[in-house]
């Protein structure tokens, strides 16, 4: 093998619990692959059609689908490119979705990735699965300690177009300042599958993968959206701490969560 890669998806958040018991019943399914009213598993038809509802009515549940399947495929060309490849899902913060009961960022992707075809997942090896991130600087942070950890040469984070440039900014940002020797890569869902379809030969469980991301992939509304937010007050938070070192965003998320504690 001549490199060791580690891929992870970026987890999508911001949303509050959600209350509605018919999207509650098509979150959970998304999510683990299965049908809440009588505990078996969705055929593929059905699973699709569930996402393309859900992408239109909980489009943050949707993109996690797309950034966990994209994440399986790109690992899967890495192995056969003759690398080593090692999963993570590290998001912390617990999400009430529509699942038995709230779970963290990191179980809700691990749901997610169970529902790849069997035959992909194992010729994999089993994800890194804990919960230790909150933001996006927390993932990089965690993500790399644990690349030294597994002596991992590069590490590739899949997330969505609106996203990408923020990423590779904190990302770059946190390894050059704690001098992290990794090659990073920040590539979307979307490319992913056009690279898997470049390819030719596309077996079923690769196109059932496929067909699920583009369907999850965020329309042009939620596109320019998500940009304005990412290039504005976030954007301008990572580049104040880029020049003075100073966590603005941490400092706001503290404040925050101190505020609500005393609510509470």
């Amino acid at each position: 093998m001549s490199s060791r890669v580690g891929v992870i998806p970026h987890f999508k958040g911001d949303v509050p619990p959600v209350k509605s018991p018919e999207q509650r019943v098509l979150n959970a399914a998304v999510i683990t692959g299965m049908d809440p009213a009588t505990g078996s598993l969705l055929e593929r038809s059905q699973y699709l059609l569930a996402l393309r509802i859900v992408a239109g009515t909980q489009r943050q549940v949707a993109e996690n689908v797309a950034r966990v399947f994209a994440m399986a495929l790109e690992g899967l060309r890495l192995r056969d490119d003759e690398k080593e490849v090692q999963p993570f899902f590290l998001e912390g913060c617990r999400w009430d979705w529509g699942t038995d009961h709230p779970l963290m960022g990191a179980e809700v992707a691990g749901a997610m990735y169970h529902v790849v075809p069997e035959g992909m997942r194992s010729a994999l090896p089993t994800p890194h699965m804990a919960a230790m991130t909150k933001r996006t600087r927390d993932e990089f942070e965690q993500v790399l300690q644990l690349a030294d950890t597994y002596r991992l040469n590069e590490v590739t984070t899949v997330t969505h177009a609106y996203h990408r440039f923020r990423t590779s900014l904190v990302g770059n940002l946190y390894a050059e300042r704690n001098e992290h020797a990794q090659e990073l890569h920040v590539i979307t869902p979307e490319q992913i599958a056009a690279e898997r379809e470049r390819r030719g030969d596309v077996q079923p469980g690769e196109q059932f993968l496929l067909d699920a991301i583009r369907i999850a992939s965020p329309n042009v509304v939620t596109r320019l959206k998500e940009g304005l937010k990412e290039m504005g007050p976030l954007l301008g938070f990572h580049l104040i701490e880029r020049l003075t070192g100073v966590d603005v965003e941490g400092a706001i998320v503290k404040g925050m969560a101190v505020r609500n504690e005393k609510r509470q």
